[in-house]
Order: structure tokens, then sequence, then C-alpha cells
């Protein structure tokens, strides 16, 4: 950083961080559905359950039932409004951050779980519905004989078209078998007062070491290896620019990256991830 940036954008703090591991692999980041400002989520929710495998949360919260809620006495509305998650695919890290003393605590967060309202209950009515067809009697053979009299349309399938619709019903049904044979786990629900508060610090004042390579610190940044990063570990040379397009980051950060990873050809102008062996003097050989 040269005197005139210095001035420019002094740093007026330093902030110790700490890295806590102890609910590593247990924090989630719940996104809930919005709601009318005048109907907001008041209470909290009753009852809490988790399947770990799935990484599905399930939320109960009380519904009001009172007369003037259920005007339609043929619906039997149910007492609970169920939420339930479901995966949403990361596009970076995420931690949640905590100040304390002047410190900053992090850790990092396993997953974010998109709440929306499950409709099982439909589900329910549809299984009263069809055990109700099940105690109809069977019709009469009179009724059978005069059924099959009537005139019958053929319709000629490809062959192809119904195998491809088994398999897409059959891996339908093999997902939603695996996801409905795993049993809940209940949770309990802790205020922010509670000693589960208090394992979002770290208590150790041990040094992070960090001594890796350029290609591992990217791979490191990216929350999957997705292609932008592996084409930039492998790429000859980039131009500033086409990192700061790539990745979506500030000028100032794109520039403090490409002077501590890579090293630049005097000739070009364009930058190349650094080699053990690499100098200003490797480009002009």
């Amino acid at each position: 950083m040269t005197d005139t940036a210095a001035v420019d954008d002094p740093v007026v703090r330093e902030i110790p961080v700490h890295l806590a591991d102890i609910l590593r692999g247990n924090i989630h980041v719940v996104q809930f559905p919005l709601r009318p400002v005048y109907r907001p989520m008041t209470s909290k929710p009753v009852q809490a359950k988790y399947k770990p495998s799935n990484s599905m949360l399930s939320l109960d919260y009380p519904l009001h039932t009172e007369d003037h809620y259920n005007n339609d006495d043929d619906m039997d509305i149910p007492p609970r409004l169920t939420l339930q998650s479901s995966v949403v695919a990361p596009v970076s890290n995420y931690a949640v951050g905590v100040f304390r003393d002047g410190q900053l605590h992090l850790t990092p967060v396993t997953s974010v779980l998109q709440m929306r309202p499950t409709m099982s209950h439909l589900d329910d009515d549809d299984g009263d519905d069809d055990h109700d067809m099940e105690a109809h009697p069977a019709p009469s053979s009179s009724n059978v004989v005069a059924a099959a009299a009537e005139e019958v349309q053929v319709q000629v399938v490809k062959r192809q078209s119904e195998r491809a619709l088994a398999a897409m019903q059959n891996s339908y049904a093999y997902k939603r078998s695996v996801v409905q044979s795993e049993k809940w786990t209940d949770l309990s629900i802790n205020a922010n007062e509670d000693d589960e508060f208090e394992q979002l610090f770290s208590d150790v004042e041990t040094p992070v070491v960090f001594d890796v390579t350029p290609q591992a610190y990217l791979h490191a940044l990216s929350y999957r290896q997705d292609d932008n990063v592996i084409a930039l570990t492998k790429a000859v040379h980039v131009s500033r620019n086409h990192v700061i397009d790539t990745y979506k980051i500030p000028a100032p950060l794109a520039k403090t990256l490409l002077l501590e990873y890579a090293v630049l050809n005097p000739v070009n102008r364009l930058w190349r991830l650094k080699l053990p062996d690499d100098s200003e003097a490797t480009w002009l050989r």
C-alpha cells in the first residue's frame, strides 16, 4: 500500500478475531416467509423437529381457532401452522459473528434453511377420502357388463415415453421414501440468554496457523469448487478487471489479493498465481 493510499484510507481500529468451534456444524440460518405488517408471527414455536440427514427443520406455531376465525362449520381448521424447510444451495461462506469486549467471535454457518408452510393436513384429508371410497360397495355385475359394452377409445403411447415417465416417478418416490424413512428428532427451544448462547464465544488465545498455497487459499474462498476458481488457478495470465468482473469484488480487494497471491508480468501487465520460485526476474528471462 502506498503512502497516499494510507492517508486516504487510514486504519482506525484493529479487532482481534476468534474462531469458535463449539457449535460448528450446528449453526443454521433460517429464512421465514414474509407476512403482512398487520399480521406478524407474534408467538414462538411450540414444537421443533429436525431431520439431520436430510437437513429438514419443522416448526409448529399455534393458530387462533375461536368462532370468528372459523365461520365455515364444515371446515376443520388445524390448531397449528407447520413450517417446513428446504435447503438453499450455498453461494458463499457464512459465519455468525458476535462482539464482546472489543473482540469478534465467529462460528461457521452449516446451512441456510428456507421455511415454507406445509400442507400435510390436506394430504390427510385426501387419505380420508380414499378411505371413504374404499368403504363404498363394489358395483354389481350388471353395471360391469354395461360399462364393458360402451365404446372404448384406445391411445397408443410410445414405449420410451412410458419408460421415461416410470423412471421419473420411481426417482421421486425413492427420494420421498428416503426423507420419510428418517425419524424426526425433537429439539428444545432456548432463549438467547441461555447457556447455548455462551457457546458462540471462544476463550482460546492460540494464534491460527495460516500457511497455505495461493491455490489452496482461492479454493477456501469458494464454498464449492466452482468453475471460476478452478479456471483462475489454472490460468496462465489474467487482468485485474477480469478478477473484479468474475468474482464481483471491489477493485481494492482484487488488487490486494493479486499483490499477495499473484505475480505481475511487466511486459503485458497481466497477473498469474505465484509459484514457489516466482519473481519478477522470471518474466525477463
